[in-house]
């Protein structure tokens, strides 16, 4: 506690905006009246964007109420329990392909167990089906994520959040077009990750060129 009412926060947060609105609504304060200061994290990679919030304001709660510095500090364990993991996910598909392997349209589906939620897990959610295509060309795209609240602990943003869920479940998408054709599921990715066959030959004969990005198909439809 400060003088005139005021409050001042150091924690463990990835957030500092968030943790100063909660802080204050908790309290019943104004967030002008409250400076959060965080002076080492100590590693985050998403377990620290919500998850320390429920650290923070009970402190506060319990430093207004005794009118004393309040300090309180989670063992490794507690914390790791608290920050929870990656969302698990569930991914349904139809796609299109020609006999080559190119795929001409994809349709997904992505349910996220969310747990019994968390501010980030909608975050982890979006990103896991905007990046679907991953390195290859897609030219048609129908992606859709849905979040699921179970009665499971609250899960939330970890580092690259939803990147490896949509990784996996595009590189399955790969294996299962290569199955469908009888073909080596590497022809199926170079097929989709370059403009043409002929265009894969440059790449490997000069692979550090600066132009190399012209023969990706990924680029040719206009994605960074």
């Amino acid at each position: 506690p400060m003088e005139h009412g005021q409050m001042e926060i150091t924690a463990s947060t990835q957030n500092p905006t968030k943790t100063q609105a909660e802080v204050a609504e908790v309290l019943g304060l104004p967030m002008g009246k409250v400076a959060v200061r965080c002076k080492r994290m100590g590693g985050g990679f998403g377990g620290k964007l919500m998850k320390s919030l429920h650290t923070v304001c009970a402190a506060s709660v319990a430093a207004v109420k005794f009118g004393v510095p309040v300090k309180l500090l989670m063992n490794r364990n507690i914390e790791t329990a608290m920050a929870g993991g990656r969302l698990p996910m569930s991914f349904k598909y139809e796609v299109g392909f020609d006999d080559s392997g190119k795929i001409s349209a994809a349709k997904v589906l992505c349910h996220a167990d969310e747990g019994v939620g968390d501010g980030a897990a909608g975050f982890s959610a979006s990103i896991a089906v905007q990046n679907m295509e991953q390195i290859y060309g897609l030219p048609n795209l129908d992606l859709e994520s849905m979040l699921c609240t179970t009665n499971k602990p609250g899960n939330t943003a970890v580092r690259g959040p939803g990147e490896p869920q949509s990784i996996f479940a595009m590189e399955t998408i790969i294996d299962h077009v290569a199955a469908e054709l009888g073909k080596n599921p590497q022809e199926v990715r170079e097929a989709n990750i370059f403009t043409d066959m002929a265009d894969r030959e440059k790449v490997a004969a000069d692979p550090t060129s600066k132009d190399v990005e012209k023969y990706s198909a990924l680029y040719a439809l206009g994605s960074d």
